[in-house]
């Protein structure tokens, strides 16, 4: 926590990079696969898993692959004959809030400095958390909380691979040693650590410090 006050008290930033699942939205990947076995389907783990082998899930996050394709995949693979809907509820089950003191956060940060998202995601989340950002919170779009949000389905390219960060350096038209990125998968901040960018691994307590520095 420390070196996070520190890194910002240094003020050598123009930019404020945050993860959406995990930092602002709270997950629970858990609660999925429990609403999959609840549908009587008890082998996605091992299915899933072959399947992140042939890169279904990346290039379902690129937006490369369309919603279709996981319905039909989710059937064909627990030989069921689930309908749309029941597999997008069990899909998203994983989805939990957005606390408003976050939100709260992020708009204050607007007003300071340059604050942009950087999500992996899917077309199907992405309706769902889109959809309760606007009925709880009344925004419409994350584009009204941050300058700027970057979804992989919409971008097509996701992180840790190289492309997604530099797509968002060269869209801000900012230089990796000026982001500050706040991620809370190590393998994402290895991967922006190696584009020079201060990459930090997020903890929920990080919140504190951001609002300690907007206290200041």
């Amino acid at each position: 926590m420390e070196s996070l006050k520190q890194l910002l008290k240094e003020r050598n930033f123009k930019l404020l990079l945050f993860d959406f699942g995990g930092v602002l939205l709270n997950i629970d990947f858990n609660l999925s696969f429990e609403a999959f076995t609840q549908f009587g389907i008890k082998n996605l783990n091992e299915q899933f898993s072959q399947h992140v082998q042939n890169n279904f899930f990346d290039d379902f996050e690129k937006g490369l692959i369309p919603p279709e394709a996981l319905y039909s995949m989710v059937r064909a693979s627990s030989n069921s004959l689930l309908d749309n809907a029941v597999v997008e509820k069990a899909w998203n089950a994983l989805l939990l809030d957005i606390p408003k003191y976050r939100i709260d956060i992020l708009l204050a940060l607007k007003d300071r400095t340059r604050t942009c998202l950087l999500s992996n995601t899917n077309l199907i989340h992405y309706n769902s958390y889109r959809s309760e950002l606007e009925r709880i919170h009344g925004f419409q779009s994350f584009n009204q909380i941050f300058h700027k949000a970057y979804f992989s389905h919409e971008i097509h390219c996701r992180k840790p691979d190289a492309i997604a960060y530099q797509y968002v350096l060269q869209q801000e038209n900012i230089k990796p040693e000026q982001v500050i990125f706040f991620d809370d998968t190590q393998k994402n901040i290895d991967a922006a650590k190696q584009l020079g960018i201060q990459a930090v691994l997020w903890k929920n307590e990080y919140w504190t410090v951001l609002k300690e520095m907007l206290d200041e």
